[in-house]
């Protein structure tokens, strides 16, 4: 008698690929339409939410944030270029959110208002339009109803230190001393789009990264990634993608595989050692670095894969993997300990044990649950590009929405019960998530849109530094471009 059914979806117009239901189930429910929230709704949770913020500063943000939906969804006098655009709840509460943790009184008491509500208006709503003509009209909208000016600034400094990498208001910690950067160039004119990613990764929010091809967009992550030290996993998606390249699936039990992925992380782990050692400027540290690297390349050498082995070869080999692989682990430890640098090493005897415990139980025909890559950033910890999102089937990409949610959890009903229970996995503090799409195959659904941090990659000019930078890199020789 206490059993319930609830059932909640987005209105059918609002597209995403989403399906309509069949009358025959529909008329087995009492359906109920939510209206939009009206500004007094929204300043009621909002001043409940942020009390330290002005009440008058939050009518003008509500004010604000209702008047940019009707002029770009309603009546489209701005951004017909990616429209439909949502404006709601949450992009409000974004800007509170930011107010509140940026904002430091001068005075006992003091409350934030107008002006640390004006710079965050680029971030949140300027840089997701798609021309200027659309971002100097999200301005003057704010400064109508502010009565004062957006804080803009196109190329706001930044500064490297051991510890962190800031640009402008935004801050990024370095988990590690980066000692080459692989080919991705820090250019002038993205500094305020790095800016915005920056916050995004500063806040936990999901990125949304959008321009046109070579505009820049991956390699703006790829060179974040490099520069912090987190670990990046690209995917490059097709419309035939499914839930479990994200998640994970079934696979039959093969203890030769594990043995790859372990080793796998220990030439990393003796990779970044050898990084820290060298960092050290010392002889004998670097004759250290170089003899952990050997041990890694025979380590990688004796793993090579060979799917055409008989069994017992199979497990022969794996045997002699888990030997060398312990020694390895060892040299690591033993190194790292003598130079005084600590480094943490349970995730490796906890890979060992658990190849250990699969090779004793071989049963044929035994299945077992092999988690993606997606899901064990989110487990773990790790950053992870979805490129060309938008070629996702829009049923596969909302699978992910309880992360994106406030508290927001994974539930993995894939695995089926474990323990009588679907696995539910809270997201690491270090998981973040960016979504890159061309505009020109298409958009990504609203509800997706509206639950992360959209922002445009506008193309390079032509005729600036940043060009005659990657031309000559290139090969390309000289330092101005010929007028034509």
């Amino acid at each position: 008698s206490s059993f319930r059914i609830f059932g909640a979806q987005n209105p059918l117009q609002q597209g995403g690929g989403r399906k309509g239901l069949p009358k025959s189930f529909l008329n087995r429910f009492t359906k109920v339409y939510i209206e939009r929230f009206v500004a007094e709704d929204l300043e009621r949770i909002t001043g409940a939410l942020y009390p330290q913020i002005d009440a008058v500063t939050i009518s003008k943000m509500v004010r604000f944030n209702t008047t940019i939906f009707s002029k770009t969804s309603e009546s489209r006098q701005i951004g017909r270029l990616g429209c439909p655009w949502d404006f709601n709840l949450r992009d409000i509460l974004r800007w509170a959110e930011l107010i509140e943790k940026h904002f430091s009184a001068d005075i006992a008491g003091a409350q934030p208002g107008d002006e640390e509500a004006a710079k965050w208006v680029d971030l949140l709503y300027m840089q997701r339009m798609r021309t200027k003509s659309d971002r100097a009209a999200i301005a003057r909208v704010f400064s109508q109803v502010f009565d004062s000016d957006v804080h803009v600034d196109v190329s706001p400094p930044f500064n490297f230190s051991e510890e962190h990498f800031t640009v402008g208001r935004s801050t990024l910690p370095r988990k590690k001393q980066v000692l080459i950067c692989g080919e991705v160039e820090l250019l002038q004119q993205q500094m305020n789009t790095v800016e915005a990613v920056l916050k995004a990764i500063e806040m936990r929010w999901l990125t949304i990264l959008v321009g046109d091809s070579g505009s820049g967009k991956t390699s703006i992550v790829r060179l974040l990634a490099q520069l912090s030290g987190n670990d990046l996993y690209e995917y490059t998606i097709s419309d035939a993608a499914d839930t479990s390249e994200f998640l994970g699936c079934f696979e039959q039990v093969d203890p030769s595989k594990a043995m790859q992925s372990t080793i796998s992380q220990l030439k990393l782990a003796a990779e970044q050692c050898a990084e820290r050692l060298v960092l050290l400027q010392d002889q004998e540290a670097v004759e250290a670095s170089r003899s952990l690297l050997d041990s890694a390349v025979q380590l990688q050498q004796l793993s090579n894969y060979d799917a055409s082995l008989e069994e017992l070869d199979k497990q022969q080999r794996v045997q002699k993997q888990a030997l060398q692989s312990s020694h390895l682990l060892q040299q690591i430890e033993q190194i790292m300990s003598r130079f005084g640098i600590s480094y943490d090493t349970q995730s490796l005897h906890d890979a060992l044990h658990n190849n250990a415990s699969a090779s004793s139980n071989t049963e044929a025909g035994r299945f077992e649950w092999v988690d993606g890559k997606f899901l064990e950033a989110v487990e773990h910890g790790g950053w992870v590009v979805l490129d060309n999102v938008n070629l996702c089937e829009p049923t596969v990409l909302d699978r992910l929405n309880p992360l994106f949610e406030n508290g927001g959890v994974l539930q993995v009903n894939e695995q089926g019960l474990l323990n009588g229970e679907v696995r539910t996995i809270q997201p690491h503090p270090d998981f973040r998530l960016f979504m890159v799409m061309d505009p020109a195959s298409g958009e990504i659904s609203r509800a997706m849109r509206n639950r992360g941090l959209e922002i445009f990659v506008l193309p390079p000019h032509v005729d600036s530094r940043d060009v005659v930078l990657l031309l000559n890199k290139m090969g390309f020789a000289g330092d101005v471009i010929a007028a034509h």
